[in-house]
């Protein structure tokens, strides 16, 4: 605010402004000073059209977000950042072909991503239509990008198991933290699911154990990890590990109610 004070016209402060409200929060609040900042006659850049597109995707205004990707490329058709935003803003409209063939024609025009953005977002859209064997190979194209990129590395892990490879999934996994890799809760997770697509609950708990290292709050991997010791045999450590969660004033959702119930139940038959 400082700065447009100095530089009202400043279309680059001004697209900073935008993406700081909506990272505080005030996505409405952003969209309604563009707007006003705009009616004052000033020239947009591409940074303040990607900011105004971003403060729309935190409100679920998927259209309008993709329209102010488009309005960003015209002005810089090369960047690999806005271009995964548009497609990224067209799979959340749901028009998931629309978003390949837009990538497609990207790639076509001769451009390069410069980061594992815009074949993570390409990925995505494959997912959505659960072609998922495009998504893996647009997953590791962002890894060649970004090999340390944790949630490249998650989504390669669920694309590989939802093609029924889940051995090949948990050893691509395994091979990536070998190599000293940091990953996240969203890896956790994936990996955690591929365990169990095969059977290994206490492998499938161990992946929840260190997902809530990292995001204890997290109720669907809470009770994840609850299901993982219901399965393993071990209902009692799963009621406890239920209480002791709840006990920390977490929130549970549906799923973990009913995993928990399910435990109980398993308990009382035993």
């Amino acid at each position: 605010r400082e700065a447009l004070k100095l530089e009202p016209e400043n279309a680059t402060y001004a697209g900073h402004l935008i993406y700081v409200l909506k990272q505080a929060g005030q996505a409405t609040a952003a969209i309604e000073f563009a707007d006003e900042w705009l009616l004052q006659g000033h020239t947009p850049n591409a940074v303040f059209w990607n900011g105004k597109g971003l403060a729309h995707d935190k409100l679920d205004q998927y259209e309008q977000y993709a329209s102010y990707c488009r309005e960003a490329l015209k002005l810089e058709p090369k960047d690999a950042t806005y271009a995964g935003n548009l497609v990224d803003a067209l799979k959340q409209a749901g028009q998931a072909n629309a978003a390949i063939e837009f990538a497609d024609e990207w790639l076509a025009q001769g451009h390069t991503p410069t980061n594992a953005y815009f074949w993570y977002r390409k990925g995505n859209a494959y997912d959505q239509l659960g072609q998922y064997e495009q998504y893996a190979s647009c997953c590791r194209e962002a890894l060649k990008l970004e090999p340390e990129n944790t949630w490249c590395t998650g989504s390669l892990v669920h694309a590989l198991k939802q093609t029924g490879q889940a051995i090949e999934a948990i050893e691509f996994a395994d091979e990536w933290l070998a190599q000293g890799h940091t990953p996240n809760a969203y890896f956790w997770n994936r990996k955690g699911l591929a365990h169990n697509q095969i059977g290994q609950y206490e492998q499938v708990a161990a992946c929840y154990r260190n997902a809530l290292k990292l995001e204890p709050k997290d109720a669907t991997y809470a009770g994840n990890l609850v299901y993982a010791l219901k399965k393993a045999g071990q209902a009692t450590a799963a009621i406890e590990f239920a209480d002791e969660w709840l006990a920390q004033g977490y929130e549970p959702n549906e799923y973990f109610n009913d995993q928990l119930q399910q435990a109980r139940s398993q308990l009382a038959i035993e």
